[in-house]
C-alpha cells in the first residue's frame, strides 16, 4: 500500500501513474500544506493579539498599524489561495500531525 513521506495516509495510485511518481507528488504537496497551515495559524494568532500582537513593544503610528494589518491578511488570503489549490490536486486528505 502506499503512504504518503508526510502524514503516513493512504494514496490511491491512478492508472497509469508510476507509484514513486505519486508518493513524492502527493508528499511534497502534503508538506506544503501541513506548512501553510502552520503560517496561517500563527498570522491568526497575531491578528489576535491585537496591536501588542502585532507591533510588539514597538511604537508607531496608527497609519503604519492599519498598513501592517492590512499586509498580514493579505498574506493569510495567499495562503489560503495556495492551500485550497493544493488541496484540489491532492488524492488524499493530510493527516493533521503537529
Amino acid at each position: 500500500m502506499l503512504k504518503c513521506k508526510t502524514c503516513g495516509k493512504s494514496l490511491a495510485l491512478r492508472a497509469g501513474r508510476a507509484w514513486a511518481e505519486l508518493v513524492e507528488e502527493e508528499s511534497t504537496r502534503c508538506s506544503r500544506l501541513q506548512e501553510i497551515t502552520q503560517q496561517r495559524q500563527a498570522l491568526a494568532a497575531r491578528m489576535q493579539g491585537g496591536i501588542v500582537g502585532m507591533l510588539g513593544g514597538d511604537t508607531v503610528d496608527t497609519t503604519d498599524m492599519v498598513a501592517h494589518r492590512k499586509s498580514l491578511a493579505q498574506l493569510d488570503a495567499t495562503l489560503k489561495a495556495e492551500a485550497e489549490e493544493l488541496a484540489a490536486l491532492m488524492q488524499h486528505a493530510p493527516s493533521q500531525r503537529n
